[in-house]
């Protein structure tokens, strides 16, 4: 929705943004398919291009759905919650019994300052945020909130 309600330098800021994120992720699920499910590299390379196109698709048919930004919302947080249970679920107990670290203590230092860094990264880019509105371009009107639903901020 950033190239619908927001300005296209900010819409292509975000694309560069996920492109950073998803990039290392990927390689990283090559690598777990292959070293961890004992694929071959094409197998992990092919279903995790795949995978990446269906959720290029859906970007495509949100793109071009007209629906509400309540509904939008809804979407994006029953998403976030799939993502978060899955994490917390399946692969927060791999890390936490890791056999890398001697000591709990180690491992709850290593996940706190992980968090940090992660919360400061999020941070970061969130200096530059703006507000986008329907009509397109900056919706930097923190005073005005008509149409707003989360009173301009």
């Amino acid at each position: 929705t950033a190239f619908r309600a927001c300005s296209a330098s900010f819409a292509w800021k975000l694309v560069g943004i996920i492109i950073a994120h998803e990039l290392p992720q990927e390689v990283a699920d090559v690598y777990t398919l292959v070293f961890k499910a004992g694929m071959k590299w094409w197998q992990a390379t092919l279903f995790n291009f795949i995978c990446g196109c269906a959720a290029v698709l859906g970007a495509i048919i949100a793109y071009y759905s007209d629906i509400s930004y309540e509904a939008e919302g809804t979407v994006l947080c029953l998403a976030g919650g799939v993502f978060l249970y899955v994490s917390l679920t399946e692969l927060a107990p791999s890390v936490t019994s890791s056999k890398q670290f001697s000591s709990p203590l180690v491992i709850a230092v290593a996940t706190v300052f992980v968090f940090i860094v992660g919360a400061a990264c999020i941070g970061l880019i969130l200096l530059d945020h703006e507000h986008c509105s329907a009509g397109g371009g900056h919706g930097d009107t923190h005073g005005d909130t008509h149409g707003d639903t989360h009173g301009g901020h």
